[in-house]
């Protein structure tokens, strides 16, 4: 980038700041909202200074770094350059570029850093993710929630606040004073129950993607990604974000998550928990002991240890398997143990789809199949897998490049329990960014019907573009969360008549654009599902030489036209012409075959009466019908 550039680029931003103050000004005159900064649960000194642009939040450079505990250096000699180091990350950026380099890696940023008068501004969220952090903002409060892990303070500097920070996934919800949670943890894979401080600040999303906006304990929703910050034993801050499972997406049913939780307790249909806690056993939900038999609730003993399978749509427990009994003496000692691991600690694939196997034995007691437990990036897709006493296999779909994590438990009839972690790197080949696009529309979509495209990326974060045929395009896509899924929509219209194929576009980031179509074609009909229109001729015109009748309908469906020839004079002429059938296009549009208005000996009618009937796709019954009379002169 030139002088002339950056500096024209520093220029704007400069003034698009000073605008900012002035509009924050503003609204305080009506409203007074400071901007602030959370980090790790705790307010930071100099969050005030945040600002706001176009959804892009940007903090003074020293302020941020001396929070994430890393040394800042602006070296204006080479192009305006900031160097920022932290432990072995060196972190690279310039005024006036959206580029940043992490230890060698480029990354990219909303907007660039830039100065004004003499304090620099740096983009907070490309920053604290770079350095594996995340950010979320509440635009309703103008603040910025920072979750970073950091080093042990240096000497000298006042900390930013600090304290465990978990990440996992909420399974119960308990309100009361003070509330608490359960919630498994990630990096653990064990169950705890979490209490709120008097002063938690909870913060959530409405949808993956969204600004948070505060919350309450009763808006948690279990199957919800969480971080939360500990105080002690007690949760400082909770940022929760709804999640986006492949289970879903595929609208394969109820999401379902596991924990791992010790009873002190059955009380009807309740599991009693540690600190008053009950989880609620649906009326359908198998009970399974050790070894995979069918026993009643009632038979579950105090301190019996248990996997709990979770319908979070619905907040109960679908699934209850024992893995060790408090009341049996324990004969077997020894875990089970994993043979082999499908793909390879720390391989790196070029399909975007892998199977993904562990293999493992159990010499003494056996396995507990109904035990096993897999995670994939921190989601429990146990039940899209196949589970048998010698292994665990599961079909991945469409992953995004980078790292991802595994995550398996295996116990054995003994209660014996092995876990085993590891990853492997998704790398697709450059000239394969589209993975997959697919959409909703089965059958010929109606007005007032939303078409759904949804594409699946290798490297998310780029820009992404879908379109109908030639018809509708540059319809810009959503990324969903922090998934590589990004989805458009499009709600037909009443005069919409379209059939064409569906293609996206996908530039990934430092990348160059792709293109790819899916394979079925989308059909777009004339109006909603029932309604049938004639559009030529009028009511009332004067009939042609030769009848055409036009119209429109759902496309697919069928239509039946009846003419009658209405003529008196001496006798009743008239008669039924004969019936034509007809089957709607894709486009909406149907049309009859010519009808002789002049019917040899007794001439042209006095008038015609036209009646077009919409028939039912599967019954074949009307289901509309439209009528008009024409005139003969």
């Amino acid at each position: 980038m030139t002088a002339y550039h950056r500096n024209k680029c520093s220029m704007m931003m400069t003034a698009m700041l000073s605008m900012m103050a002035i509009v924050i000004a503003t609204a305080a005159m009506a409203q007074p909202v400071t901007p602030q900064v959370m980090f790790n649960g705790q307010q930071l000194d100099g969050g005030e200074k945040l600002v706001v642009i176009e959804n892009t939040l940007l903090l003074p450079m020293q302020t941020l770094f001396d929070a994430l505990e890393a040394e800042a250096t602006y070296l204006p000699q080479e192009q305006h350059k900031i160097t920022a180091t932290r432990g072995n990350d060196v972190l690279n950026m310039w005024l006036g570029s959206t580029m940043l380099v992490i230890n060698d890696r480029p990354v990219g940023a909303d907007v660039s850093p830039t100065m004004v008068g003499y304090t620099i501004y740096v983009p907070l969220k490309a920053v604290v993710e770079a350095l594996e952090g995340s950010v979320l903002y509440e635009a309703d409060t103008a603040t910025a929630y920072v979750s970073a892990t950091v080093p042990t303070s240096r000497p000298g500097r006042p900390s930013a606040g600090r304290g465990e920070v978990m990440r996992g996934v909420i399974l119960q919800t308990y309100p009361g004073t003070p509330g608490s949670l359960l919630a498994r943890d990630d990096a653990t894979a064990i169950t705890r129950l979490v209490t709120l401080s008097p002063r938690s600040q909870i913060v959530r999303s409405a949808e993956a993607g969204q600004n948070p906006k505060r919350a309450r304990l009763t808006d948690l929703r279990p199957g919800d990604m969480v971080e939360i910050a500990l105080s002690g034993d007690e949760a400082s801050r909770i940022v929760a974000t709804p999640s986006t499972p492949a289970s879903t997406e595929t609208g394969q049913g109820p999401q379902l998550q596991h924990m791992r939780v010790q009873i002190v307790g059955v009380a009807g249909r309740h599991l009693m928990l540690a600190g008053g806690n009950t989880i609620l056993v649906a009326d359908s939900a198998s009970i399974l002991d050790q070894n995979s038999q069918v026993i009643p609730l009632t038979a579950l003993q105090p301190q019996d240890r248990l996997l709990v399978i979770l319908d979070t749509a619905n907040n109960f427990a679908v699934r209850i398997v024992r893995e060790a009994s408090a009341g049996q003496p324990q004969q077997d000692t020894t875990p089970p143990s994993f043979s082999s691991i499908t793909p390879a600690n720390d391989s790196i694939l070029s399909d975007s789809s892998p199977l993904i196997v562990g293999r493992f034995s159990d010499d003494k007691s056996g396995i507990n199949t109904a035990a096993t437990t897999m995670l994939l990036n921190g989601e429990d897709v146990t039940a899209q897998a196949v589970v048998t006493e010698d292994r665990i296999e599961y079909q991945a779909t469409h992953l995004a490049d980078g790292p991802h994590q595994l995550d398996f438990t295996i116990t054995d009839k003994a209660g014996n329990t092995r876990r085993r972690q590891w990853g492997f790197t998704i790398q697709s080949p450059a000239d394969r960014q589209i993975l997959a696009v697919s959409h909703n529309a089965d059958k010929p979509l109606v007005a007032g019907e939303i078409l759904m495209v949804t594409m699946k990326v290798a490297r998310p974060d780029g820009q992404a573009f879908w379109q109908i045929g030639d018809w509708k395009e540059g319809i810009v896509m959503q990324k969903v969360g922090t998934t590589n899924t990004y989805i458009g929509s499009y709600q037909v219209a009443p005069d919409d008549r379209i059939a064409a194929p569906i293609a996206v576009s996908y530039r990934p980031p430092q990348g160059t654009w792709q293109k790819l179509t899916a394979e079925k074609e989308v059909t777009i009909g004339a109006g909603p599902a029932g309604e049938i229109k004639v559009t030529s001729p009028q009511p009332d015109d004067v009939a042609a030489d030769k009848i055409v009748v036009t119209g429109t309908a759902t496309a697919g469906h069928q239509v039946l036209v009846k003419i009658r020839y209405n003529k008196q004079r001496f006798f009743d002429m008239s008669h039924d012409l004969p019936e034509q059938t007809i089957t709607v296009g894709a486009d909406g549009k149907w049309q009859t075959r010519p009808v002789d208005a002049d019917q040899g000996l007794y001439g042209r009618a006095d008038t015609y009466d036209i009646r077009a009937e919409l028939l039912g796709k599967d019954t074949q019954e009307v289901i509309a019908v439209v009528e008009l009379t024409l005139r003969s002169r």
